[in-house]
């Protein structure tokens, strides 16, 4: 989450300091790939469900790329069904289910219509 972008930056300071191998995605780094700049190693752009198994091709054969980009916008209906029998779900208040991406309203504060685009189920 964008709100989450200087806590997340720190955190990828010290895995720098670290020598971590880093590989960060979502909707900031998508609307801005420089404010991550020199502090990962790949960065996935958009969507992942096409990129994330290439990247694991590729990381598996040392040939990782520095940037992932999925063309084009996921198909909802191949993406799985989430395996909620392995929550143990007496440890959690509550939760949440995504059975969409995207939104329909274009606001110029929101990064969801850049990142997902118009709503798709």
């Amino acid at each position: 989450m964008i709100v989450q972008r200087e806590r997340m930056r720190e955190i990828l300071v010290e895995l720098r300091r670290r020598s971590c191998f880093i590989v960060i995605g979502g909707p900031w780094i998508t609307v801005n790939e420089t404010y991550f700049a020199g502090l990962v190693d790949v960065a996935f752009i958009g969507e992942a469900e096409e990129t994330w198994p290439r990247f694991l091709e590729d990381w598996r054969n040392n040939a990782a790329e520095p940037r992932y980009e999925q063309a084009d916008k996921t198909d909802m209906t191949t993406v799985p069904c989430p395996r909620l029998d392995l929550l143990k779900m007496k440890h959690y208040a509550f939760g949440s289910l995504q059975f969409s991406r995207g939104c329909p309203f274009q606001c110029e504060f929101c990064d969801i219509i850049v990142g997902s685009g118009a709503v798709r189920g």
